[in-house]
């Protein structure tokens, strides 16, 4: 997985130019990696994050256990854990340095504003800056790749 890594996202730098196709991709990408580290966990576990909870994993470096109450079984489970390896925490810092930003950058205010806050959606869309679902992400995978990634 990590030579994959490294042969295609990083050849993301300022110099490219997102298109919706490209941030889906990476999306996919994150997710699906995410996904299979997240034993009997659910998509939206980390699909359903909020900026200031993957701020903190980012931030934690993987040195400090990550857990979330955003996903569909929560009132059942309660928490998820989510354990994610060094260079999936590496993306993820991308996504919030580069990528997130320049989204951001070329939305109108004051959604611009409303994007920085602590409680709005950690992974949004290129265009409209909505929150990516995770039904969105499973159906993308399965159109592009022809994978199932929750069965």
């Amino acid at each position: 997985m990590l030579s994959v890594r490294q042969e295609w996202t990083s050849t993301i730098d300022k110099s490219t130019v997102l298109t919706a196709r490209l941030v889906k991709r990476f999306l996919a990408f994150i997710f699906a990696a995410a996904y299979t580290f997240m034993v009997q966990g659910r998509v939206g576990g980390i699909t359903n994050l909020s900026l200031g909870e993957l701020r903190t994993i980012v931030a934690s470096n993987c040195n400090e256990p990550s857990y979330t109450r955003n996903f569909k079984t929560s009132s059942t489970y309660g928490y998820q854990a989510i354990p994610l390896p060094p260079w999936l925490i590496q993306e993820l810092a991308f996504w919030l340095s580069f990528i997130r930003g320049k989204i951001i950058d070329a939305l109108p205010e004051p959604l611009q504003s409303e994007l920085q806050l602590e409680t709005s959606p950690a992974f949004i869309k290129f265009d409209t800056g909505a929150a990516v679902s995770g039904s969105e992400l499973v159906s993308y995978f399965y159109r592009a790749n022809g994978y199932n990634i929750t069965r």
